[in-house]
């Protein structure tokens, strides 16, 4: 199918009032299998998740929130294999497959190579921690403010934050203050790139910079509320996190080069025609965040 119709019908489709059972119905279905690369990329960025997380110097024990697991709750996994004891996964509404804990833990299994080099363990080790179940209970739709204070040591997500509203983010961010204990932590993974990208892989990652505000395009784009993006780039995040009481221990983030060659061909709308190309190339953030005690 043609990547356009592609975009048509997955905005369409969310417009139907029973989307989201549809949506369940169909992963019912025919579930995810693990194998796929939404899979791989999980792994991976759990692995560095891990890895940052590692630098920063916290401590792997204790209650871990999730925002947003989704259909396969592979990082937790990998998270509880490093040594986290407890989760508490969450969605905006039930996406968690009666399935979904044994094809991610099957999908990890399979990586056992790479998980056991990136967590630092044997492969021996890491199986052994995959066989111990994972302890964890599942909260949908969750809904921050009705969260417990202090009631996690830390809280992740990945691939969340780009499609959130920023208002929303940012009161999320202050209600996380309430929710992660005093001196515990945050780790959060973004994808800054254009998604429509994923569908047609001859588009620039950076297109959607183009879009002015409330142009069709931009209105157009905003209808799904499965692939809205925010459009948000890596300096408006540390602002926001600084802005909300956060402190930045790590903040990675690399220019894509192609994305720069692109953003020195394009016609940049406002705001971006007046931000630093640098920034705007920044593809893939990941952040590591405490709360001050």
């Amino acid at each position: 199918m043609h990547w356009r119709l592609q975009i048509l019908r997955g905005t369409l489709y969310s417009q139907v009032p029973f989307s989201a059972q549809l949506r369940a119905l169909k992963r019912k279905l025919r579930p995810p299998s693990g194998e796929g690369r939404n899979a791989r990329y999980a792994v991976a960025d759990g692995l560095h998740q891990i890895a940052l997380l590692r630098r920063a110097g916290v401590p792997f024990t204790g209650t871990v929130l999730e925002m947003g697991t989704g259909w396969l709750p592979i990082i937790p996994i990998i998270y509880a294999a490093a040594g986290f004891e407890r989760f508490i996964l969450t969605d905006t509404e039930a996406l968690l497959l009666p399935s979904g804990l044994d094809i991610a833990v099957g999908a990890v299994r399979r990586r056992l190579p790479l998980v056991s080099q990136g967590l630092g363990l044997t492969e021996r080790e890491t199986a052994d921690a995959l066989d111990r179940p994972l302890r964890y209970e599942y909260r949908a739709p969750w809904r921050p403010s009705l969260a417990d204070e202090a009631s996690a040591d830390g809280l992740f997500s990945r691939c969340v934050f780009e499609h959130v509203r920023p208002a929303e983010i940012e009161e999320f961010l202050r209600e996380a203050r309430r929710i992660v204990r005093p001196g515990g932590w945050m780790c959060h993974t973004v994808d800054n790139g254009d998604h429509w990208a994923h569908i047609n892989p001859q588009r620039s990652r950076v297109a959607f910079l183009a879009w002015r505000s409330g142009s069709l395009v931009e209105r157009f784009a905003a209808l799904n509320h499965y692939g809205y993006n925010n459009r948000l780039r890596h300096a408006d995040y540390l602002d926001m996190f600084r802005r909300t009481g956060w402190e930045v221990v790590l903040s990675e983030g690399v220019p894509d080069e192609a994305s720069l060659a692109d953003l020195a061909r394009m016609r940049l709308a406002p705001p971006f025609d007046a931000r630093d190309h640098r920034d705007l190339a920044i593809l893939s953030s990941h952040f590591v965040l405490r709360n001050p005690a």
